[in-house]
């Protein structure tokens, strides 16, 4: 890859500062415009920030994958583009993570919030293990991968649209109710 790119010489791990950055400029975007112009079209509960999260993320790999297949033609694309993968990247992560959290904790009783809250920590834990499943799978005794360039990250595209249209119609079919947590009143001020 070119590694310079905005006038600077960047190292290829320094571009992982990009989820980091993105995050703290996408959670408000999100919050303030993106949040607001969805819901014109249809509430946007937090299963469907889910859900499309999912295909968001699902379709982040469709820039790496477009860098691999340059990469495997001889071209040098810019290490910008992983820049712009990572915008998709965070922009899943936002609307999947945050309104995840909501969820657990709005969807759960009052006795059982905590509980369904280290559920949901632990569907995080469970997908790192299957990714770290499928690279001890993938790799070879030499320690390449039986998934060279962009069918890694195909592999991985696919493997998200799968779980998204499984999420789909088991989204569609709950309820929802709300159990918010007792709040204590607000202490006047003197």
């Amino acid at each position: 890859m070119k590694l310079r790119w905005l006038w600077i010489n960047w190292l290829p791990a320094q571009m992982q500062f990009a989820n980091s950055l993105l995050v703290v400029i996408l959670i408000p975007t999100f919050a303030y415009v993106v949040y607001p112009a969805l819901n014109r079209l249809w509430a946007m509960t937090p299963l469907r920030k889910i859900g499309i999260g999912m295909v968001v993320t699902a379709a982040s790999f469709l820039v790496p994958i477009w860098i691999e297949t340059q990469i495997q033609k001889g071209q040098q694309p810019s290490i910008g583009w992983q820049f712009f993968a990572y915008i998709f990247l965070t922009a899943g992560e936002i609307l999947v993570s945050i309104p995840a959290l909501e969820f657990a904790y709005t969807q759960a009783p009052k006795k059982m919030k905590s509980l369904i809250q280290s559920i949901n920590l632990l569907s995080i834990a469970l997908g790192n293990i299957f990714s770290a499943l499928v690279n001890h799978v993938i790799e070879n005794p030499d320690g390449t991968s039986k998934l060279p360039g962009a069918s890694y990250y195909v592999f991985f595209a696919i493997a998200m649209m799968v779980t998204t249209l499984l999420f789909i119609p088991v989204a569609r079919r709950y309820k929802q109710r709300e159990y918010i947590q007792d709040e204590s009143p607000a202490e006047a001020q003197p």
